[in-house]
């Protein structure tokens, strides 16, 4: 069974550098956004990036993008493509990157539908003993489907949250519902996801602003920088788990609320996943337990080295 896995899209952005915005990213000129354009012409939260089907896509939150100088409100991303966000900032699409396999949702609707990074909700359909999907949140829903940095959950009524696998099953208003994986269809606008991730020992040295991972089957160390860095340091220095929250203080400091550092944090947390995943180490090397702690997943051979 294939890992969760975020598609994603890589833009060249004004200063010439490349930038990834995972599936459920936000583009804007927000300090949270996935994708921060630090210019007046941008909305805070100008687009979003999201998995449609089998492609990504732009979706214009508060004003529309411009595609050669048309604006338009949903645009299916595709190498080449360039994004105009206002009259001083454009956006090229260099990659779009998509995983072999999906995850699909069978009795629901009348065909299996493909599980994204957005926020669902199962309801009950137009025809008795049937259920379809609202691709928004209902508070009175049956169940909700959405992401997070460990993957797919599912929230079925009062019941507690659980991790999406393929293979599992639920009665959802008297409904069976399960869950399966299907591979992905090749499309010449996306490049599918190769990555191999290995179980190698690794060898992690932790140097506060980057984190240098040394495996047998690469040449060179994976290099993580910024507040990912910031994250795997803090976790090797304390050698234990700890708190998400007290984390994220330590990083973003006492001034952020508590609703901002839990954004931050995923937002974090997700990023280095994908940057762990693409570059062939296990992406859940920084694991959440479940009940609000954080720590570094270490297979036996692991070495950890503090050097902050």
């Amino acid at each position: 069974m294939t890992d969760f896995f975020l598609p994603f899209a890589e833009f060249v952005i004004p200063d010439g550098s490349l930038a990834r915005v995972t599936a459920g990213g936000l583009i804007g000129r927000a300090s949270t956004a996935d994708l921060q354009i630090d210019d007046p012409t941008v909305s805070e939260l100008h687009a979003m990036v999201s998995l449609r089907g089998r492609g990504l896509k732009l979706l214009s939150l508060r004003r529309d993008v411009l595609i050669g100088g048309r604006p338009q409100k949903t645009v299916a991303l595709e190498p080449g493509l360039r994004v105009r966000l206002s009259s001083r900032v454009l956006l090229q699409v260099a990659d779009v990157v998509l995983p072999p396999s999906v995850l699909v949702l069978i009795g629901v609707d009348r065909e299996p539908v493909e599980l994204s990074a957005s926020v669902t909700s199962l309801v009950r359909g137009s025809e008795p003993g049937t259920l379809a999907l609202s691709a928004r949140y209902k508070p009175d829903a049956l169940a909700h489907i959405w992401s997070n940095a460990d993957g797919l959950k599912i929230k079925i009524g009062d019941h507690p949250p659980e991790s999406i696998r393929a293979g599992m099953s639920w009665s959802i208003g008297d409904r069976p519902v399960r869950v399966e994986e299907r591979a992905v269809l090749r499309g010449v606008q996306t490049t599918q996801h190769q990555s191999t991730v290995s179980d190698e020992s690794l060898r992690i040295v932790g140097r506060f602003e980057t984190v240098h991972i040394y495996s047998r089957g690469q040449a060179k160390p994976v290099v993580i920088s910024g507040r990912a860095a910031n994250l795997i340091s803090l976790l090797i220095s304390f050698k234990a788990p700890v708190r998400w929250e007290m984390l994220a203080r330590e990083i973003w400091g006492d001034e952020k609320s508590a609703v901002q550092l839990q954004e931050l944090y995923y937002v974090t947390l997700r990023r280095l996943r994908l940057k762990l995943r693409v570059e062939g180490v296990r992406p859940d090397l920084v694991r959440p337990d479940g009940r609000g702690n954080v720590e570094l997943n270490i297979y036996t051979g692991d070495e950890l080295v503090d050097d902050s």
